[in-house]
């Protein structure tokens, strides 16, 4: 989950896309290490969790954009007043049908994009046990962001798949290993190192075969 995440994090990061982008990396893990505690308390309920990981988010957003604003804006109160007054005025402009170009609020959505996609993968793999939804969320930013991009992240790209094929790998075989304790049906010691063990070897096969091919058709 952590390599699946993090090739996701680390391509948005070096994509150029506004200054300051590096800084979604300790937003992620933000994201990931609170979504991964919260999931194991299990008294804690959804939406009082992700409320209280957001409080954490924003707080840690207003602080890392502040290298991007006036250095006069010492405190994290003046910088988080900044951006509520940006915010305020990007709306009006937007209501009154104008366009609204302000880029700290674009890098700061981009924090919490971050942060959301970190945190609400954690906590449906762990709390959960779900495997496709945070692939399929953590896919579609990743080819978003591989198809405007130039230079395109292959690496992270063939990282973040073979990380989402063995997190398919994995959470198969824990549920089947619930269903077999269940039922009181023995299995072998380290089943789950055994199968991540081929899998890797297979994935890893299949994205080289992948890499080697053609990128062009003539």
């Amino acid at each position: 989950l952590l390599i699946m995440v993090g090739s996701v994090i680390w391509a948005l990061s070096i994509s150029k896309w506004a200054p300051g982008l590096e800084e979604v990396r300790p937003m992620a893990l933000l994201g990931l290490v609170s979504g991964a505690i919260f999931a194991r308390l299990p008294r804690l309920s959804s939406w009082p969790a992700f409320l209280l990981g957001m409080a954490l988010a924003l707080t840690l957003a207003v602080r890392l954009l502040g290298s991007l604003m006036d250095e006069r804006l010492s405190s994290w109160r003046d910088q988080a007043t900044e951006l509520l007054i940006r915010g305020l005025i990007w709306a009006r402009v937007i209501g009154s049908g104008g366009r609204g170009e302000d880029i700290l609020l674009f890098v700061f959505i981009l924090y919490l994009l971050a942060w959301v996609l970190a945190y609400s993968s954690a906590w449906m793999v762990l709390r959960h046990g779900w495997a496709w939804r945070p692939i399929l969320l953590s896919a579609a930013i990743a080819l978003t962001n591989y198809t405007y991009v130039l230079p395109k992240p292959t690496l992270a790209f063939f990282i973040f798949l073979c990380a989402a094929l063995l997190l398919l790998v994995y959470q198969h075989v824990v549920q089947r290993q619930t269903e077999w304790e269940a039922q009181q049906i023995d299995y072998p010691d380290l089943l789950i190192i055994r199968f991540l063990s081929s899998a890797t070897m297979v994935v890893g096969l299949l994205i080289a075969l992948t890499a080697l091919l053609p990128g062009e058709v003539s």
